[in-house]
């Protein structure tokens, strides 16, 4: 388990995915790739053109970091019984980011890092506004996606 708060969880332009990715990488390293407010990570935002928008060239980022898309799909969140996957025994695999539609922007990803199965909840980076600690149920969070929108394993290459 990773330290909570060495997470991003803010946003400065339209770089959730960003966010997602460099969450995705201290999940699997145990390592910070960049400080939010570094060159570096300005760098970042200018390698997927996130800052006056959505980041279109996400993939430059994973490469770059060297992260790399395990699995994509369609995912019917709030009605699918994580032991009934075929590719996982119970927990869910991750990390997972998934894009959500919120009220504050139209399309958003989040990462979960975290998933209790006794209750079906799940942790989620970048989702202050609406978790407390990053909490939510699988239930609660399917309130908030569109089940024909992508989900996506990410993994170390």
């Amino acid at each position: 388990m990773r330290n909570w708060n060495k997470y991003m969880h803010d946003q400065k332009y339209h770089e959730c995915q960003l966010i997602s990715a460099l969450n995705a990488y201290y999940y699997l390293t145990g390592k910070v790739y960049c400080e939010q407010y570094s060159q570096e990570y300005e760098d970042l935002v200018d390698l997927c053109k996130a800052r006056n928008g959505a980041p279109l060239s996400i993939k430059r980022v994973y490469d770059k970091i060297g992260l790399t898309v395990l699995k994509k799909s369609d995912f019917l969140w709030g009605f699918v019984d994580p032991k009934k996957l075929p590719f996982n025994t119970g927990k869910l695999p991750l990390p997972i980011e998934i894009r959500i539609s919120h009220r504050l922007s139209l399309n958003h990803s989040v990462l979960v890092v975290d998933h209790i199965i006794k209750c079906n909840a799940v942790r989620v980076t970048n989702f202050d506004i609406e978790t407390r600690e990053g909490w939510i149920f699988l239930s609660d969070l399917y309130l908030y996606s569109n089940p024909l929108k992508d989900f996506k394993l990410l993994s170390l290459k």
